[in-house]
């Protein structure tokens, strides 16, 4: 992680040059065209971000060598020569003993360091950090990166929250009460709001400034540019860049808008940008806003603008080519003395070679060789603990003209934990540090792929720290050396000689395989082929004529292909780590595949290996189509799929079988022809709730037209009938925000009674509590009350008797209003209702509460002609709304706001006054 850090100081340091070249640039190129200064952006955005460095002589970049790693004492006293394991504890015990004195001759070193690049001529930004020095800043710069991540979230959640209720207009225009500025927000498909706030004449000029932004694609620059100031925030210069891009971006969209306009057009324009003009005092992510930054400037450069010419438009191209050239390459390297011999360059780079590894270019599978001949190489993991110091290996290749010996060292933080022999080989894999047996403490899980057979096999162990600080092995399941790891998987005759059992020694669980139904697709296979895949089907039917052999000991027949583990990776069973080692099943020869079988197992307390449970995917090679294994669908495998992520899910959820069913027996399949989507659903329970799942897939003949595939994933969703409560856990569309926290949602506690208590006349009762409702979540009052006429879409909350809701102020903060400590209003604005009274404040509440009435629309203007008509009724009897009495309550320092209504169809306002002094809260 330290040197990606450094990597990231190092861009921030030339990237500062271009930056200062562009922001004086700005005050000269005043005449050309806007998008100029936009390209001279998008440079600085290249050159934070360009893995490689290009030289030239024009380059006006100082010839510096910036920030350099120093790597841990433990890692830079290490020899790079193979030794015994005797003398390799030995030299660590020496190491430690003598720290001290390592301190003493890494200051010493330094101040050499620092003469030998003084009479080299060298210039140095800075000075080396040790690793243990620079951790604190890696930290506080990942810190500072967050705190960038979670305020750009929140922003867009609060955003969404604002657009939530906003109405279609046509195309991807809509309309919104909740905010000030009009605005673009979205990736892929844009959309533009508009606020209800500004008159209607003018926006036409906002929707040709909005549609500007989307031509440019500005939603997008602007999203990469905070991406840039989330990595570089630690950089002054990286926020001034920011803050005017954003202001060159409404500039240059402006004058796209407006260059084919004539005087009154603009002056219009600029009406609306005065009209919409928001002051700004924080850093937006997005979306881009009509009104947005700079709105003097902007509107002097509309007035002013003139058409710039050929010659004005040819210097701006010529100054951003210089630019390119002079600020986006490094000056070129210093050659080295040319007078110094091959032989005097060769011993050099030797020496450079043994003042550690870190030094040496790895090669494409990470091995970083430390001798000529390539048979001892160093391979690096992550630091797996986090402390500081990466972890690593040392792999000694044997001599291939003598006996042919491979030995693996394992350093845990310089020390050397664990190493093994064997005469064919193993390269280093994975490593991973999870705690597999349950106690609390961490073990560290090793993978390795062994020299042999032309699988792709893989090997694995697992090491445990001991009491007395020193690690052991923990069982092999075949043998006490790695490369005998083999599971105890069986394949048995069934009930019948048509039914194959897979099986795994100590778990309870089985497989069974239709011989049969495989042996019919070989079949069908056969008629489509001919030569020697003919041939070679023709022998494997006649295999499994007879179905299971009687006698299978003699043959291959139902084995584990090539003795080994094909995969091995970390995973979860039932919400806690595990490890997944996948396996090959085949029938009569090494090509006969049946499919995977995955095993899941972790340790017990004494270390012993504890099987917890397998599941098979059936293969679609020789069968073509052969039959898939169904099994049922529960929340563990749900939770487990959403621990493993997002592409997990979908690749599980797009999974089947070949008449295009769903994997798994308890999901049914719906198709609706008002619907753009076919589903599946599926019941699940946890701990005493009914959940139900939804998955959803694009319709072929829809598909295209909206940009999709046929049959194409569309989402998932896991809801709570109970309280129509829902979770989104997978979306197509980049617009939606998936949550796989499903463990919070599944855990989420919907006890109204643990927030409030009220007491309800004789005639009311709670309903069930939702999640959907208008103001928020809560419950709505039953009673034996005829229920008003309303139209199909109108919220239920508009025609009950009453209920009590509460939201979370933060949504709402502009609208809960106190004086001097009191409450005086909550004018929570909804669409289809109002406010048709002034605020009264309520004494001998719980807490401090006002009154007022509310109106609600039980129709639409459409449902209500349909319904005048079908019943006769005239326009001025039509009973149009519903009308409550709504009492907020809310204290300054609380989180919530709770809403008491009583609907004045069937309650006077004496009654919902005496309510509302019943209330009592316990969460406020």
């Amino acid at each position: 992680m330290h040197n990606i850090f450094f990597e990231i100081v190092n861009n921030s340091i030339t990237a500062s040059f271009l930056i200062g070249a562009v922001i004086v640039l700005r005050k000269i190129l005043k005449r050309a065209p806007k998008w100029s200064i936009c390209v001279l952006w998008a440079m600085v955005g290249i050159r934070l971000v360009m893995p490689f460095e290009i030289e030239s002589r024009f380059s006006l970049l100082p010839d510096i060598t910036l920030l350099q790693v120093e790597k841990s004492q433990d890692k830079s006293t290490e020899p790079l020569e193979l030794k015994s394991k005797d003398e390799e504890q030995e030299l660590y015990i020496q190491n430690q003993q003598n720290s001290y004195q390592n301190e003493n001759q890494q200051i010493v070193q330094e101040n050499q360091n620092d003469s030998d690049m003084v009479e080299n001529g060298m210039e140095t930004v800075g000075k080396s950090f040790s690793i243990s020095r620079i951790q604190v800043f890696v930290y506080v710069w990942l810190l500072g990166s967050l705190v960038l991540v979670f305020y750009a979230a929140s922003s867009y959640l609060k955003l969404k929250q604002k657009i939530a209720v906003s109405i279609h207009l046509h195309d991807n225009i809509y309309l919104c009460d909740d905010i000030e500025s009009p605005f673009v927000i979205g990736i892929l498909k844009p959309c533009v709001y508009l606020t209800s706030k500004i008159p209607e004449e003018a926006w036409d000029s906002i929707l040709k400034h909005e549609y500007a932004h989307i031509e440019r694609a500005d939603h997008i620059w602007k999203l990469l540019g905070y991406a840039l100031l989330v990595i570089y925030w630690f950089n002054p210069l990286s926020w001034i860049a920011y803050i005017l891009f954003c202001k060159d971006l409404e500039l240059a969209c402006d004058e796209k808008a407006t260059k084919s306009m004539d005087n009154n057009q603009r002056a219009n324009y600029c009406e609306a940008l005065l009209t919409c003009s928001v002051s700004h005092k924080k850093v937006d992510v997005c979306p881009v806003a009509f009104g947005e930054v700079g709105v003097k400037d902007r509107i002097k450069q509309i007035l002013n603008y003139k058409k710039p010419t050929f010659w004005v438009i040819l210097g701006a191209g010529i100054v951003c080519g210089i630019v390119a050239v002079c600020f986006m390459t490094n000056p070129e390297s210093k050659k080295e003395n040319e007078e110094i011999s091959e032989s005097y360059s060769e011993r050099e780079e030797e020496a450079d070679i043994l003042t550690g590894y870190d030094h040496i270019e790895p090669d494409e599978q990470g091995y970083r060789w430390l001798t000529g001949e390539r048979d001892v190489y160093v391979y690096e993991y992550e630091d797996l603990d986090n402390n500081g110091v990466e972890e690593y290996a040392k792999v000694y290749q044997g001599n291939i003209e003598q006996e042919y010996i491979c030995r693996y060292i394992f350093y845990w933080n310089g020390e050397v934990i664990y190493e093994y022999e064997n005469s064919y080989g193993m390269s280093p894999g994975e490593a991973e540090y999870l705690d597999l047996d349950g106690d609390g403490e961490k073990e560290i899980f090793l993978t390795f792929l062994p020299h042999v057979n032309s699988m792709p096999l893989q090997e694995y162990i697992v090491l445990k720290q001991k009491v007395d600080s020193s690690w052991e092995t923990l069982e092999m399941i075949q043998g006490d050396e790695v490369y005998q790891n083999a599971f105890p998987i069986s394949i048995a005759k069934g009930k019948n000689e048509w039914e194959a059992v897979i099986s795994c020694e100590g778990l309870d669980k089985t497989v069974s395989f239709d011989i049969a139904y495989y042996h019919s697709k070989l079949l069908e296979l056969r008629e489509t082929v001919s030569g020697e895949e003919w041939d070679y089907l023709t022998k494997l039917i006649n295999d499994y004529k007879y179905g299971f052999p009687k006698e299978s000991e003699w043959y291959t027949f139902g084995s584990v292909c090539a003795w080994g583990i094909w995969n091995i990776k970390s995973g979860e069973h039932q919400g806690k780590p595990c490890l997944i080692a996948t396996h090959g099943i085949q029938g009569y020869d090494k090509f006969d595949f049946w499919g995977e079988l995955d095993v899941y197992f972790d340790y017990d307390a004494q270390g012993k290996t504890r099987f917890l449970d397998m599941e098979f995917r059936n293969s679609e090679t020789w069968a073509g189509t052969s039959q898939q294994v169904k099994v049922e669908f529960t929340m563990e495998d749900l939770i487990a799929l959403c621990h493993a992520g997002s592409e997990t899910l979908e690749s599980t959820m797009t999974n089947f079988s070949p008449d295009g069913e769903l994997l798994y027996s308890n999901f049914e399949k719906s198709i609706s022809e008002y619907s753009l989507t076919w589903e599946y659903f599926c019941t699940l329970s946890y701990e005493g709730r009914e959940y139900r799942m939804q998955v959803s897939y694009w319709k072929p003949e829809e598909a295209e037209v909206y940009g999709h595939k046929p049959n194409e994933l569309d989402g998932i969703y896991l809801s709570y009938p109970a309280t129509r409560d829902m979770q989104l856990l997978y979306a197509s569309e980049e617009r939606f925000t998936p949550d796989l926290d499903i463990r919070s949602f599944l855990e989420k506690d919907y006890d109204l009674a643990l927030n409030a208590e009220l007491d309800l006349p004789d005639n009311l009762k709670l309903g069930n509590y939702q999640m959907d409702l208008t103001l928020g979540e809560g419950c709505l009052f039953e009673g034996d009350y005829e229920e008003q006429t309303h139209g199909d879409g109108t919220p239920e909350d508009w025609y009950a008797p009453g209920g009590l809701e509460f939201i979370r102020k933060e949504y709402f903060p502009g609208e809960v209003r106190f004086e001097h400590g009191k409450l005086t209003e909550v004018s929570v604005l909804m669409n289809h209702s109002g406010i048709a009274s002034d605020f009264e404040v309520i004494e001998g509440c719980d807490m401090q509460a006002v009154l007022c009435e509310y109106f609600c629309d039980l129709f639409t203007a459409a449902e209500a002609e349909e319904y005048m008509q079908e019943h006769g009724i005239a326009y001025e009897e039509f009973p149009w709304d519903s009308k409550y009495w709504f009492v907020f309550f809310a204290e300054e320092d609380s989180k919530y706001v709770y809403t008491l209504m009583l609907n004045q169809e069937y309650f006077e306002k004496e009654e919902i006054v005496k309510l509302a002094r019943s209330v009592k809260f316990k969460v406020k």
